[in-house]
């Protein structure tokens, strides 16, 4: 029998939080959320605690709790509030801890995002061509929508800028981790893309909305958009996406055909897009036979301009194509773009939040379909990753102005701040809720990573961006990656349960190609080891010397600020290769007229302290190879770096050979320093030797009261 006078309310939900304090004796867990409430939990008996983990790998189970639930360590906890009249009780059935016992986050790793493109890439490889042989990639047979395990669905369409982003994916993970099967598939996708999905007259390109394959197998052009927003129309952002994947492919490539068709899209895009009149900007759709915007069957697209057609070039193609050319002409269109994004899209009324859409002449557009008086977050962060990026090339006044107070708003309304995660949609009025759902969207997560990111590594003295920036690099790392299909996920409701409902459960539809997830592992290797940890990146290009212009190739892996970055180590077809500009961040290619396999391993430009093995079948008769093992050492080897240096060494294996070190690139060393490099040569005394290569002259007088040989 139901008792009839029980007031008791149950309902799961996912807290995450620090640890404050745990009690072992009750099994009493208090956390700290990141708006500073508390919540005391009790796990229950059968409670799993784990390691967060990525891509690929298994948890970590966790059995000793005493010594692992330590005062500092960030988690995610899953159980059930019980609301009675009296009380609230949690019990917790499941721990997720995203740090380690020191505070340091697992997805901090350095290595942790190539691990995860990794993934990515041979998911679509495995999957989304499971019927092809792997030697060769036969993008004939790729379809646009694909099943949560990567399946071809049934539907025998291929989307262009879909496939596009795909192929910048593909692209993106060789850059990142020099696995010729990535290159191999972004070139030949780049190839079928250009072939079968545009036309070009008089040195203007425009690109089809999709090919349709019928049950026979026979193939038509589907001209003009299909998609909801876009019926029956050209969208500016189809035309710009098309270009995603090529301009990557032409920044790992420099395939000279790749960069054309670039360019002369750019020509059809500022041709008929392009407001010529007074007011600028680019419209959001031209209809399909009168190439007009201004044209009244493009209904209520017409004379529209929108974020897409607009901040969308930089992201998609504009910044990958000035980072390989540095051409004026597209630094003049970036240029362009930054002045809309700081002028138009800043709020016109009270609305802490950007305007989204506008008529022709910039007025903006509350009463837009579904989008009314409505913002998108994901925008909102999009355009701050984006003005802030484009700082290191074109400093504005403007930018911080316009992006602090924006990110602080976007955080305090469109953050989940129990849980962690970027929600959808918010009204741009007072009170701001959210719009018709909790769910919170992957590629959302992935611009305020981004966003935050950057603004952490220009104001490093704002706490809040680090604290958010990690809280949002753990949920998409608890929630978003699917261990048991692969890939993505689509969206998770607010407590991080996968929406597996209509075209969110796919990995592959209109909305969801290979695009932001790549994006985000590279942009977030990039920045978290480069800008923020004092790490190293290795990117990888396959060059043809005789058809690049110019004998010095650029190697920026993105827009960084100025003297942030240099170049530590080039190796070209298994060899190293001196002839380089560390600081300009360019390579002097060989002569050849084959292509060249380039590996450059790139650091930050005032390291404080570096040690590295170095391959001795790379080198040239620098040591006796059989007796010696090499190593460089660069920066200022101080007190704090000693037990680095001797964690290395002991990783190495050195066992009965002799030490060798270049120091070329030792700038000093403390006095702790000094005698560390004395008692290493004496515990090589006996059998061993330790020598240093290419010593200065400074560092030759700070050594010489130790004796040391030189």
């Amino acid at each position: 029998m139901i008792p009839t006078n029980s007031k008791s309310q149950v309902r799961s939900e996912s807290i995450y939080g620090e640890i404050i304090l745990y009690e072992s004796e009750w099994r009493r867990l208090t956390l700290r959320t990141l708006n500073n409430d508390q919540f005391s939990v009790i796990l229950r008996p059968q409670a799993w605690v784990k390691t967060l983990h990525n891509l690929g790998s298994d948890p970590q189970s966790i059995n000793n709790l005493n010594t692992e639930l330590v005062k500092g360590r960030w988690l995610f906890a899953k159980g059930i509030i019980y609301e009675k009249e009296e009380h609230i009780e949690t019990e917790v059935y499941e721990l997720t801890l995203t740090t380690d016992k020191s505070g340091t986050r697992y997805a901090h790793h350095p290595d942790w995002w190539v691990v995860q493109i990794s993934q990515l890439a041979d998911f679509y490889l495995n999957h989304l061509q499971a019927s092809m042989d792997k030697s060769s990639f036969d993008f004939a047979h790729y379809h646009t929508y694909l099943e949560r395990n990567g399946d071809s669905s049934n539907y025998g369409r291929q989307e262009t800028a879909v496939l596009s982003r795909l192929i910048y994916g593909l692209a993106t993970a060789y850059l990142l981790t020099g696995n010729d099967s990535y290159y191999k598939a972004a070139i030949e996708g780049c190839e079928y893309l250009c072939q079968n999905f545009c036309h070009t007259d008089s040195n203007e390109t425009y690109w089809f909305h999709a090919i349709e394959f019928d049950a026979d197998g026979k193939k038509f052009i589907v001209f003009s958009s299909e998609s909801g927003d876009d019926h029956r129309a050209i969208a500016c952002y189809e035309q710009i996406y098309a270009l995603a994947g090529i301009a990557q492919c032409y920044r790992i490539s420099a395939i000279p055909k790749f960069l054309d068709i670039c360019k002369s899209t750019i020509t059809f895009i500022r041709h008929y897009f392009r407001d010529s009149s007074k007011y600028g900007g680019y419209f959001s759709h031209i209809d399909p036979i009168t190439l007009s915007p201004l044209d009244p069957a493009l209904g209520k697209n017409q004379a529209r301009k929108n974020w897409n057609s607009n901040g969308d070039h930089l992201p998609a193609y504009l910044i990958q194509l000035f980072l390989i050319t540095e051409d004026p002409e597209i630094r003049q269109f970036i240029s362009e773009i930054q002045d809309i994004l700081l002028s138009k899209f800043k709020s016109s009324d009270e609305s802490p939040f950007i305007e989204e859409r506008f008529h022709f002449n910039w007025n903006p557009d509350h009463g837009w379909d579904w989008q009314q008086d409505r913002t998108v977050i994901g925008h909102n962060l999009k355009i701050i990753w984006n003005l802030l990026r484009l700082q290191s090339i074109n400093r504005d006044s403007r930018t911080l102005d316009f992006c602090r107070p924006l990110a602080s708003s976007t955080i305090s309304f469109g953050f989940d701040h129990l849980r962690s995660g970027w929600f959808d949609m918010l009204e741009r009025q007072k009170p701001h809720h959210l719009c018709w759902h909790t769910r919170k969207p992957w590629w959302q997560q992935e611009q305020g990573i981004l966003a935050l990111l950057l603004l952490q590594s220009q104001e490093p003295n704002e706490k809040i961006w680090s604290k958010y920036a990690d809280a949002s690099i753990d949920y998409y790392n608890m929630y978003l990656l699917d261990h048991e299909g692969g890939g993505v996920f689509f969206s998770v409701n607010a407590d991080g349960t996968p929406w597996l409902f209509g075209d969110e459960a796919k990995k592959g539809s209109h909305s969801m190609g290979g695009y932001h997830a790549f994006e985000l592992c590279y942009l977030s290797s990039v920045y978290s080891n480069i800008l923020l940890r004092n790490e190293q990146l290795n990117l990888h290009f396959k060059v043809n010397p005789s058809l690049w212009g110019d004998c010095s190739y650029p190697v920026q892996p993105d827009l960084l600020p100025s003297g942030t970055i240099r170049i530590m180590r080039v190796i070209i077809n298994g060899q190293y290769w001196e002839n380089y500009d560390s600081d300009k961040l360019r390579i002097t290619l060989p002569m050849s007229d084959e292509v060249v396999d380039i590996e450059v391993r790139l650091g930050p430009a005032s390291p404080p302290f570096e040690l590295e093995e170095i391959d001795t079948n790379l080198t040239k008769d620098i040591i006796k190879k059989d007796s010696e093992k090499l190593f460089a050492i660069r920066g200022y080897l101080c007190d704090h770096y000693l037990p680095i240096f001797r964690r290395h060494l002991d990783a190495a294996e050195i066992q009965n050979r002799s030490l060798c070190i270049d120091v070329s690139d030792l700038h000093g060393a403390c006095p702790d320093g000094l005698r560390f490099l004395a008692v290493l040569q004496q515990e090589f005394h006996q059998e061993r030797s330790l020598r240093l290569l290419n010593i200065s002259d400074s560092m030759k007088q700070d050594l010489k009261p130790f004796l040391l040989h030189t």
